[in-house]
């Protein structure tokens, strides 16, 4: 069964210092926050502390505690909540770092245009620019940058020729 199953089928309650959270709501925290307010991480070590505490019982006597079953699932669902999270922000880090190499990218392709019309020469007028042609293909960069999340926005104004 799964853990998320598990925990609506046994109503998992996580305490917090705004009261009881319920399984759902743990995606609305985030992972750290300043003073009171809940994060993954402060439920996450209060969870591990209980946790630890029940398994160093008695010695002599050996009977299995209930809670235990119930803590390592508070535990495991909020590990993979966290772990998660921390996927999605890499994810959004390293998609704004190829937005920012395909904007340097057409940056430079622009650069390169404008050298080499220079060393031509040639003075671009709104005809080479392409204003004529309504099919995008006379525009280098767009067809070196096709599929290029940033292009749109800075492939504005790129001289075509």
């Amino acid at each position: 069964m799964d853990i998320f199953e598990r925990a609506t089928r046994a109503k998992l309650r996580f305490a917090s210092s705004v009261g009881d959270l319920i399984t759902e709501q743990l995606w609305d925290l985030p992972l750290t926050a300043r003073g009171d307010r809940p994060d993954l991480d402060k439920l996450a070590r209060a969870v591990n502390s209980e946790l630890r505490s029940i398994e160093e019982g008695s010695f002599v006597v050996r009977t299995p505690d209930p809670r235990k079953t119930e803590l390592t699932l508070k535990l495991d669902i909020l590990k993979h909540v966290i772990e998660s999270k921390i996927a999605a922000q890499a994810a959004a880090v390293r998609k704004v770092e190829r937005a920012a190499a395909c904007v340097a990218d057409i940056a430079n392709a622009r650069e390169r245009a404008a050298q080499q019309t220079m060393r031509a020469g040639v003075r671009p007028t709104d005809r080479d620019r392409g204003s004529g042609r309504r099919d995008g293909s006379c525009c280098r960069v767009r067809n070196v940058f096709k599929g290029c999340p940033a292009k749109d926005a800075a492939v504005a104004g790129v001289d075509r020729g």
